[in-house]
């Protein structure tokens, strides 16, 4: 095996191609040629009543009730609309729905639609296409526990939708927001909820903000102002185009040379940042990061040996120096996160780690466990699996791979698939014995502890991102049940402390770190503010700078 070059622990590791991995789903990597290039340090507004998003990858398809992804979500933002969207204060707002009213018991919701809302063929939005969106969302979307509570819809009239619910549902809001709730036209996707109809399969037909006009995916999309939008005066800008930036066009070069005027997610430690920081034409923006909190973790498949031996995994945790891991990493710009839930969550509870650094202890379980050292110091031989964005994801991994060898004598052999859809193939189908990935808690467990650790369904989950390591445990199940159901702050937050110890005991992943994400934009772009999600929300009220502005 061959092993990173590691003397000190101040030597610090690229790690700026780790966004890659959050944002790539269900997508192809994308192969664009360079966007252009330029000699100032000036960033560039347009001359048109446009703006171009960078991306780091476009999705192969537009299916909302089966797409999912950081992408998918931006996406599904602009080109439909929810029954709620966020203030900038991250408290509900009326959006298709201009009010709600939630039942004493929590058992429904009525929602009251605008009166003007179309899709974009011209049709009125009505409560039949809501009950048939929220239906196919519960029926076919990978994150079954955010829509599971929905028993039914009732429709009195078209313009009232009435969500029966199972039993309250503690991220209802959530739920109804533009990225977990596009609400479609049901003449257009049909009963499946999967493909539309004629010209609808090939350009989606919402009732948001923007149309779609032009696809080219995974590496561009157009979209044009819907003019029949229903809040009036927007939205303000004409067309937005999404780009798929590949690891030869550099987001910081793009945005600096005005080839792109926002791209959604930035890391603080990747080349080029710090210039940015200091570009005067440049806004960085991390509020968002605080809802998403996203986090690395070393996913272990346990239906291969020897990772199914709870001592081995044990083992592997107990090589982790978070501390260590994060200076040599990132220098300092990240922290330890041991546990699923982020600290600032008020559901965090500080689990004491039972399986802390400690490499004599681990290699004296692995010894208990049967995997003695050879003559060359060897005890057994795992594979490694990294998306394959650029060299830095997987120099970071390989950073744990060298921790494995040096302290445990497990020979950690990196698999590199030759493309993203390869890679979450073998994801998928469970073809990998460890996995460096990166998971987004989306503001809420509901959002990510429930699809990633609810009991894997029998053959395996069909998704990436999602139990995808065999983890089954009817104890964790009752307790995922439990606080899917539950309101009271402090029952959710006793639940989700006995689901972080349970998870720290069984290891189906070993949690790494936690990091901040940036949103770069130029400064003339304005209408940000209006929403907590930022660059995740819908793009209506997004405008350039006007005089007096």
């Amino acid at each position: 095996m061959t092993t990173p070059t590691i003397s000190s622990e101040h030597n610090t590791l690229p790690f700026h191609g780790l966004l890659r991995l959050l944002l790539a789903l269900l997508v192809p990597l994308a192969n664009a040629t360079a966007a252009g290039n330029g000699d100032s340090g000036a960033a560039i507004r347009p001359i048109a009543n446009e703006m171009e998003v960078g991306v780091a990858f476009l999705p192969g398809s537009l299916r909302p009730f089966t797409q999912i992804g950081h992408t998918a979500f931006l996406l599904n933002a602009q080109i439909f609309a929810s029954p709620l969207r966020f203030d900038a204060d991250n408290r509900p707002a009326p959006y298709l729905a201009e009010r709600w009213s939630v039942a004493d018991d929590e058992r429904s919701v009525t929602l009251h639609l605008v009166a003007d809302a179309r899709f974009h063929d011209g049709a009125p939005v009505t409560s039949d296409d809501v009950a048939f969106s929220l239906l196919a969302l519960r029926d076919r979307h990978p994150w079954r526990d955010v829509y599971a509570p929905i028993a039914g819809v009732e429709t009195p009239d078209p313009l009232t939708a009435v969500i029966r619910l199972k039993h309250p549902h503690p991220a209802l809001a959530e739920m109804l927001s533009p990225r977990f709730c596009p609400i479609l036209p049901r003449k257009h996707y049909g009963e499946s909820g999967d493909r539309a109809k004629g010209d609808g399969e090939r350009l989606p037909v919402g009732s948001g903000p923007f149309r779609v006009v032009n696809m080219d995916l995974p590496l561009r999309i157009e979209l044009a102002r819907f003019d029949g939008f229903f809040r009036p005066g927007l939205p303000r800008l004409d067309r937005i185009g999404f780009r798929s930036l590949d690891a030869a066009q550099d987001p910081i070069l793009q945005l600096t040379h005005g080839r792109v005027h926002l791209h959604s997610l930035l890391y603080e430690g990747q080349p080029g940042f710090q210039e940015l920081r200091r570009n005067p034409t440049i806004t960085l923006r991390n509020r968002e990061s605080s809802l998403i909190n996203p986090s690395v973790s070393l996913a272990l498949n346990l239906k291969r040996k020897p990772l199914d031996d709870p001592r081995v995994r044990q083992a592997m945790a107990m090589a982790i120096d978070r501390e260590r891991a994060v200076k040599v990493i990132s220098a300092g710009r990240d922290a330890p996160r041991p546990l699923p839930i982020a600290r600032q969550s008020p559901l965090f509870t500080d689990i004491p780690n039972p399986y802390p650094f400690d490499t004599e202890r681990a290699n004296a379980l692995l010894d208990e466990a049967g995997y003695p050292r050879d003559e060359k110091g060897t005890r057994f031989s795992v594979t490694l699996d990294a998306i394959p964005a650029d060299e830095s994801v997987l120099a970071a991994a390989d950073y744990y791979a060298y921790e494995l060898q040096r302290l445990l004598g497990i020979e950690v052999i990196p698999h590199r698939s030759l493309s993203v859809s390869e890679w979450l193939g073998r994801l998928i189908k469970g073809d990998y014995q460890l996995n460096y990935w990166v998971l987004f808690d989306w503001n809420d467990p509901l959002f990510s502890i429930h699809r990633v650790f609810r009991s894997a369904p029998e053959g395996g989950s069909r998704y990436p991102f999602t139990n995808n390591m065999g983890y089954s445990n009817p104890q964790m199940d009752e307790w995922l049940d439990q606080a899917g159901a539950a309101i009271d702050p402090r029952q959710r937050r006793a639940l989700y402390a006995n689901i972080q110890r349970q998870l720290l005991q069984d290891l189906p992943v070993i949690g790494l770190t936690g990091f901040d994400l940036f949103s770069a934009h130029h400064r003339d772009l304005l209408g940000f503010d209006g929403n907590a999600w930022g660059v995740l929300a819908p793009y209506d009220e997004i405008h350039w700078r006007g005089d007096g502005e």
